[in-house]
Order: C-alpha cells, then structure tokens, then sequence
C-alpha cells in the first residue's frame, strides 16, 4: 500500500472519529457552549486541512526541497481562509460568536496536531 493511500485511510478514520465526537459533544453539552455552525465548522476545517495535506504529501514526493516553501505557502492561505471565515460569522451574527470561535479554535488546534504529526512521521528518513 502506498504512502498516500496510508495517510488517506488516515485521515478518513480521524476525520469519522472527530465527527463521533461533535456528535455525542452536540447531545451532552450545555446549550451555551454549543453553536448552530458546528458542522459547518467541521465540513471548513476538514476539507481545507485535507486538501492542504494532501497537497503536501504530494509535493514532498516530486521536490523534497520544495517542500518548506509549498507548507509554509499553504498554511499561510490556510490561516487567511479561516480569519475570513471567522470574522464574516462574527459579523454576521449580533450574539453567539462564543461558541463559534470556541469550536473554531478547538477544530484548528485538533486538525493541525494531526497534520503535523502525520506530515512529520511522513517526511522522516526511513531507518
């Protein structure tokens, strides 16, 4: 099996097991702490983090050396994607932009731990 496939595979099984979590956080936690936007969150982040890693993964393999400029490059637009998503809610809505950012912000943190860890098992040289 491939490398890609392998970290295909993956990301699928994280992205089902974060989609498991909103869920059951969605049917226990307080109302106050929850937001309307969660899957809509959920859909943003996943898609653009696995768009952008896999895009990674793909240029590591043609040039190595390019891979620094390609990370540095995709993160910086994945950042500006995510401002943009994020001020437009909150000045879209007059109260409950708590909670988005709040799940924004755990989403962000979640989904680019595992983007790091798995890049960097990805790129290590075989020993």
């Amino acid at each position: 099996m491939s490398a890609q496939v392998r970290l295909l595979i993956s990301f699928l099984l994280f992205a089902i097991i974060i989609a498991c979590a909103q869920f059951v956080f969605n049917l226990y936690a307080p109302l106050n702490f929850q937001t309307d936007m969660a899957w809509l969150i959920y859909a943003v982040v996943t898609g653009t983090t696995g768009a952008i890693h896999f895009f990674l993964i793909r240029a590591a393999a043609k040039d190595p050396k390019a891979f620094v400029r390609g990370f540095m490059a995709a993160n910086t637009i994945k950042i500006f994607i995510y401002l943009a998503f994020m001020v437009l809610y909150a000045f879209s809505v007059e109260s409950g932009a708590g909670p988005f950012i709040g799940h924004f912000g755990a989403y962000y943190l979640i989904f680019t731990v595992f983007e790091i860890t798995t890049l960097y098992r990805h790129l290590l040289p075989k020993r």
